[in-house]
C-alpha cells in the first residue's frame, strides 16, 4: 500500500503530512489543459522558460497526468507534491518568481517518485530518514542548478528567489561559490548538495519529520517494524542531472547520520 507522502520545499511540517490544503481551497489546472485560473495560467506562463530550457519536466507532468493546483490554505508549507494525489500544491499569495521555483523543486520530487527513488517503510525508520534528507538535498540541488541556467540565459528572477531565500542562502553561495572556482555545473550541483547537510536545523528538523511521519503511517497500517538498510547504488541513482548525466552525491550523502 502506497502510504502518504509529503515532499515540500523549505517547510518542516510539510513533510509530516499537515500541510495538506483543504479540497475546497484547491483551484488545480488538470494536466494538458492549457486555460484555467488567472493565477494558474500566470504560473504555467511563467514555467514556459523552464520547459523550453528543460523539456523533459514538460514531459514529466503530462506524462504522468500531475495535476499543478494552488491554495489559500497553506500557512506551514510553501508546497508539496502528494504521490497518492497525483499533484503538486502551490501556496497562492507567494510571488511569482518563489512559486516557479518551489514547482521546479516539486517537479523533482516527482521525477524521484517517478524513477523509484523515494524510500518505503521495509526501511529501518533512521534510513528512511536517511533516504529522505537526500532526496530534499538533491532538489535543493538540481531546483539550483536550472535556476542558474535561466539565469545565464538572462532569467535571474529565479535564482535570486532562491538566492534570497532564508533557509537556501548559504546552499545558493555554495553552489555560486563552486561554480566561480571551477566553471563546471555539475560540480557546483555538488557542491550545493553537500551544503544541505551543513544546516543543523535543516538535518535536524527534516529527521524528525520524517520520524514522526514513519510512526504515524506504522500506527496507521500496524505494520511491523523493518529494519532494511539503503539499498546500494541508492545515490547514484537519485543523483541525476536534468540531461541524464551523474553528478557526485555519494561523498557528501552515503555518511551522513542526522
Amino acid at each position: 500500500m502506497m502510504h502518504r507522502t509529503r515532499l515540500a520545499l523549505l517547510a518542516l511540517i510539510g513533510l509530516v503530512g499537515t500541510a495538506t490544503a483543504q479540497p475546497n481551497d484547491l483551484v488545480c489546472q488538470p494536466s494538458g489543459k492549457s486555460e484555467g485560473h488567472g493565477a494558474l495560467a500566470a504560473l504555467i506562463d511563467g514555467m514556459e522558460p523552464v520547459f523550453q530550457a528543460f523539456p523533459e519536466y514538460r514531459e514529466l507532468i503530462a506524462r504522468n497526468a500531475t495535476d499543478i493546483c494552488l491554495s489559500a490554505s497553506l500557512y506551514d508549507a510553501r508546497g508539496y507534491f502528494s504521490p497518492e494525489d497525483n499533484r503538486i500544491v502551490l501556496q497562492m499569495d507567494l510571488p511569482r518568481p518563489t512559486q516557479v521555483a518551489i514547482l521546479i523543486h516539486e517537479l523533482r520530487h516527482l521525477q524521484q517518485y517517478t524513477t523509484g527513488s523515494c524510500p518505503t517503510d521495509h526501511l529501518a525508520m533512521s534510513e528512511n530518514a536517511r533516504a529522505t534528507l537526500a532526496l530534499e538535498a538533491d532538489a535543493s540541488a538540481i531546483s539550483l542548478f536550472i535556476a542558474n541556467a535561466l539565469k545565464d540565459a538572462g532569467q535571474p528572477d529565479i535564482w535570486q528567489a532562491l538566492a534570497n531565500w532564508p533557509t537556501h542562502t548559504d546552499i545558493a553561495a555554495a553552489f555560486a561559490a563552486e561554480l566561480g572556482t571551477s566553471a563546471d555545473p555539475h560540480r557546483a550541483t555538488t557542491a550545493a548538495f553537500a551544503q544541505w547537510y551543513a544546516s543543523e536545523w535543516r538535518r535536524d528538523n527534516y529527521y524528525r519529520a520524517s520520524c514522526s511521519s514513519y510512526l504515524d503511517r506504522q500506527d496507521s497500517t500496524k505494520t511491523l517494524p523493518r529494519y532494511e538498510k539503503i539499498a546500494p547504488g541508492f545515490f547514484e541513482h537519485l543523483c541525476i542531472m536534468p540531461d541524464g548525466s551523474p553528478y557526485d552525491c555519494g561523498a557528501s550523502g552515503e555518511g551522513q547520520r542526522p
